[in-house]
């Protein structure tokens, strides 16, 4: 309601002259009070709802499907279960198959810069879409998944783990 106060009256310029917004009232219906929220509060810091980590894990590939290297390491771990172990695994094999593909001894966010090189030097030295998604995936999952695994101890739930695993840009 505060929104629709402030800019209510607004008046645009446009090719024709001013014109009013003319925004719609609000109804009790567009609050999003009853809309189900992905985010919560929690005393550790900004988390997933558990709806939304029901709807993330049916979105995910079951573990069976996942890429060969990375089920046969993680089953065994997921019935322990290591349930952080199964995706710092993951990581590793991950940066094993970078290092492999680049003939490089580098890691981290070098390795990815230069995974991406060579994947634009496959495309005539120019990027693609694709390979300019993939090495946003590949920062995205050294920077928060891979760093965060690799360095700590982490708990966290069979749901957090299938999710992670599934993120494997591999298959």
């Amino acid at each position: 309601m505060a929104y629709y106060h402030k800019v209510k009256d607004l008046v645009l310029q446009t090719a024709e002259g001013p014109k009013r917004l003319e925004l719609p009232y609000p109804q009790a219906d567009d609050s999003d009070d009853q809309r189900p929220t992905v985010l919560q509060i929690a005393n550790e810091g900004l988390g997933l709802t558990p709806d939304a980590l029901r709807a993330l894990q049916s979105l995910a590939r079951p573990i069976d499907a996942l890429e060969p290297t990375i089920r046969e390491r993680a089953i065994p771990l997921l019935s322990i279960p290591l349930l952080d172990t199964a995706v710092r695994e993951a990581g590793v094999i991950l940066e094993s198959r970078l290092r492999d593909a680049t003939a490089s001894s580098s890691y981290g966010q070098t390795l990815v810069e230069e995974y991406y090189a060579h994947l634009c030097s496959r495309d005539g030295g120019r990027a693609t879409a694709a390979s300019t998604v993939l090495r946003a995936e590949l920062r995205t999952l050294f920077k928060f998944v891979r760093n965060d695994f690799a360095h700590a101890l982490r708990e966290i739930t069979a749901t957090q783990c299938h999710v992670l695993l599934d993120r494997s840009p591999m298959s």
